[in-house]
């Protein structure tokens, strides 16, 4: 699961995806504790992390909700960002009533930011847009040196 091999979840949380009709299907959660292998320093970092994961996976997460103060706790949900021409697999509702029920709960507790609750169903179709390598091809992508940058302009423009 690339939510582990990003750190984004701790080895021994369970995560229940074999079986919809499960109560806690999909469902991430350790009565408050951080779900994930680390505390994040900052409300950024996380959200790095999250971004990352939900590139990886096919799809892009925005700010659902966020309440943060200086020098008390705060928190912040992510979801499921609805892509234009995004296949959802209920076709009966009308689509301006469809929500992805994909989240990311996170908590600043004092210093350091933990994710305390995650679900990680999606209702619909990933890779909407972008083929799934693209991520990855540009995440693996070798810095161009500034001298292949010049060469680039003046053949025509970057690729």
């Amino acid at each position: 699961m690339a939510a582990r091999e990003l750190g984004l979840l701790r080895v021994d949380v369970q995560v229940h995806l074999d079986d919809p009709a499960r109560p806690d299907f999909s469902f991430a959660y350790d009565r408050q504790a951080n779900l994930a292998a680390e505390e994040f320093s900052s409300q950024k970092a996380v959200h790095a992390v999250c971004k990352e994961f939900a590139i990886e996976c096919g799809f892009q997460i925005f700010v659902k909700q966020s309440s943060i103060k200086p020098d008390n706790p705060g928190n912040a949900k992510y979801e499921c960002k609805k892509l234009n021409g995004v296949q959802f697999f209920d076709t009966d509702s009308p689509e301006d009533k469809l929500q992805c029920p994909f989240y990311i709960n996170v908590y600043k507790s004092e210093v350091k930011w933990k994710i305390t609750k995650v679900n990680f169903a999606h209702n619909h179709k990933k890779n909407v847009g972008f083929p799934p390598s693209r991520a990855l091809r540009a995440r693996f992508r070798a810095p161009l040196a500034p001298s292949a940058i010049r060469l680039k302009k003046l053949r025509g423009g970057l690729y």
